[in-house]
């Protein structure tokens, strides 16, 4: 009777442990079955940020793009503008000093000086 007892008191803290570490081992299996959870939503917000900062930076390159575009037409309209000007100026200017002429011949045809035409006197 005795050594049932010893052995009932040697085998009891060992089956005890038993299920104490088969209850360790569910719990970490849990924990690492949340912990794989958690991994899959990260990863999905994880790629969802992904595609959209993608699909911000393709928009961004197009806004830029177009930018360059408009840019550019701009540039393009403004030089035409001041070519337009600048043949404007030109051909009033020709015209001016053409009617200049023409009209310094008609005045002093008689071949006066303008400082002794009678107009200027």
């Amino acid at each position: 009777m005795r050594r049932l007892l010893i052995l009932t008191l040697i085998a009891t803290p060992a089956l005890l442990g038993a299920d104490k570490t088969t209850d360790t081992m569910l719990q970490i299996l849990r924990d690492l079955a949340g912990l794989q959870d958690q991994m899959k939503i990260l990863q999905q917000s994880f790629e969802g940020k992904l595609n959209l900062s993608l699909a911000n930076a393709a928009q961004a390159r197009a806004a830029a793009e177009q930018a360059g575009k408009s840019t550019a037409a701009l540039g393009d309209r403004l030089q035409k503008g001041l070519q337009d000007q600048q043949d404007q100026q030109t051909k009033t200017l020709s015209t001016v000093a053409a009617l200049a002429a023409r009209g310094s011949s008609q005045h002093f045809s008689d071949g006066a000086s303008p400082i002794s035409h009678p107009r200027y006197a």
